[in-house]
């Protein structure tokens, strides 16, 4: 978490990079190196923090699959990462490397 000196500050962008280097351990445990390049990541939920988290990733070379309950969140992903969309009532059956739940929207 974030924040400025008496007032408050955002604090997806930390929050998401957080996720994002959990993700990379994650595979370096799993793979035996941290490259997410060529790696399906699905992400559902696009608030701040989600899409920061998919900024990291796509820098990364991974192909993303995302969802929202907001649709122009969906197609912001689709337009700024290269994102794939899919629907929020067949999101669990997506066949990938990561799935990252964001069960909240900042």
């Amino acid at each position: 978490m974030t924040g400025l000196h008496g007032r408050s500050g955002d604090p997806s962008p930390i929050i998401a990079f957080g996720v994002y280097q959990g993700i990379k351990a994650g595979v370096r445990f799993r793979y035996g190196h941290e490259s997410l390049e060529g790696r399906h990541v699905v992400v559902q939920g696009l608030g701040h923090m989600g899409y920061h988290l998919c900024k990291h990733l796509a820098a990364e070379g991974a192909r993303l699959s995302v969802t929202d309950i907001e649709d122009e969140r969906v197609r912001k992903a689709v337009a700024d990462f290269g994102a794939t969309a899919v629907g929020t009532d067949v999101v669990y059956g997506i066949d990938a490397d990561i799935f990252s739940r964001v069960p909240w929207a900042l």
